[in-house]
């Protein structure tokens, strides 16, 4: 069975009753850490807590990587979750509703240049009025959820090369392992220089906003 067939395999075999327990836990913590804070700043810090905390899943076929952690729950664990589940989509880290992400900028600039722009913006920002507080504070977020993938894709290349040096032994997919780190250690930050890496860096940032964030309907 070749790597397409195996992933085709694995994609009709997950169970419906699996579920992203992780972000629950971390959700739950961050309601009270960060409960002070204004908008930008709590949606920013939470969620670089979760990309800073969440298991960094690679499986062996995988080339884009990129996978959330999910398990079936106990009957202990699914009593938790419905126990807690006000946690799961809080007013203060939701991302519902339509968007159109504009995966060009991306692309064209990193999050590193967006981050920049922000910053560039936040600098021009000198009253203290209440409309140009808000935006200090978005622009502000903005930066922050901009460092948060980033942490999760440095993560990533860490443990791809932590796979490759110490666990894997196939010769052809310590290569992978490696060009995978590579990858990683570029994109979603830079803007890509090859196919691969474009594909990485949306694939990321599509994670993190349909996963992590939990936007469901966007372009």
């Amino acid at each position: 069975m070749n790597r397409i067939d195996r992933l085709k395999q694995k994609l009709l075999a997950m169970d419906d009753r699996a579920i992203f327990l992780e972000r629950l836990e971390i959700l739950k913590i961050s309601a009270q850490k960060y409960a002070g804070e204004t908008a930008g700043m709590r949606f920013g810090h939470t969620l670089n807590e979760l990309l800073s905390n969440i298991s960094v899943v690679i499986d062996p076929d995988d080339l884009i990587i990129g996978r959330i952690n999910e398990v079936i729950p106990t009957a202990d664990q699914e009593e938790d979750f419905y126990t807690n589940q006000h946690y799961w989509r809080p007013a203060w880290f939701s991302a519902t509703g339509g968007m159109t992400i504009s995966w060009e900028t991306l692309l064209r600039l990193g999050l590193n240049g967006i981050k920049k722009n922000a910053s560039n913006r936040l600098s021009q920002i000198t009253d203290k009025s209440p409309e140009s507080l808000v935006q200090r504070d978005f622009l502000t977020g903005v930066m922050l959820c901009c460092d948060a993938i980033v942490t999760l894709a440095n993560r990533y290349a860490q443990t791809a090369e932590y796979l490759a040096e110490e666990i894997e032994r196939n010769l052809q997919r310590q290569a992978e392992l490696r060009d995978i780190a590579e990858v990683c250690r570029r994109v979603p930050e830079f803007p890509p220089n090859t196919f691969h890496e474009a594909i990485q860096a949306i694939w990321f940032v599509d994670l993190v906003l349909h996963a992590v964030a939990g936007a469901r309907d966007f372009a």
